[in-house]
């Protein structure tokens, strides 16, 4: 079965169906390709919404990162690189006392009723592999509404960028929450924050 395999894998037929390879320059010492388009042929694209959270499409800059995906609002399963939690108690006995990276929280974004209008008209949901960013649109033609999330390498934020020209998305909502007692979540206009202390040594001492 495996001799078969190998043959079905290398024979003509899926040589032809192969793509062509990508030819190098030897005067230059370069490969001749478009870095981008070989990249984004591999986007992953939803054309409807992703109701579960294991449908997300991860987007961030390395230290603060998303989870995103859309069901009618915009969900970011936030996570961070130093953001640390445990799976036993303290005094739970040696080599059983791991610790373990933890979400920092969910971010919420709601909107109105003509967004869910919009997205069963059309909607596509992009992994944009080589700039890194996760896009939504919902909507047709010129009126369609566009979000894209992303996160720069040098700074500690996550940007939504929302291009809405009808005004498909208002009136929008954004919610903060988490789950465990050790944060506390705050707000006060235009801004909303998360704060966690954690006085436990990340290892056991």
């Amino acid at each position: 079965m495996l001799a078969s395999l190998c043959v079905g894998i290398l024979g003509p037929a899926a040589l032809q169906a192969a793509e062509p390879p990508i030819p190098f320059d030897p005067d230059s010492g370069q490969w001749l390709l478009d870095p981008e388009a070989v990249v984004s042929r591999n986007d992953v694209l939803y054309t409807s919404p992703s109701p579960e959270p294991w449908e997300a499409m991860p987007t961030g800059g390395g230290d603060l990162s998303a989870m995103v995906r859309w069901d009618g609002s915009l969900h970011l399963h936030l996570t961070k690189s130093d953001c640390w939690g445990f799976q036993a108690p303290a005094d739970a006995p040696p080599g059983s006392r791991f610790f373990n990276n933890v979400s920092p929280g969910h971010l919420r974004l709601t909107f109105g009723p003509s967004a869910a209008a919009a997205a069963q008209a059309r909607f596509r949901q992009r992994l944009d592999l080589y700039h890194g960013r996760v896009s939504i649109e919902v909507g047709e033609g010129p009126e369609a509404a566009r979000l894209e999330v992303w996160g720069p390498a040098d700074r500690r934020v996550l940007v939504v960028e929302v291009d809405d020209p009808a005004g498909l998305l208002r009136p929008v909502t954004v919610g903060l929450s988490e789950w465990r007692e050790t944060m506390v979540v705050g707000g006060d206009e235009g801004r909303l924050w998360a704060r966690e202390v954690n006085e436990r040594a990340a290892r056991p001492r």
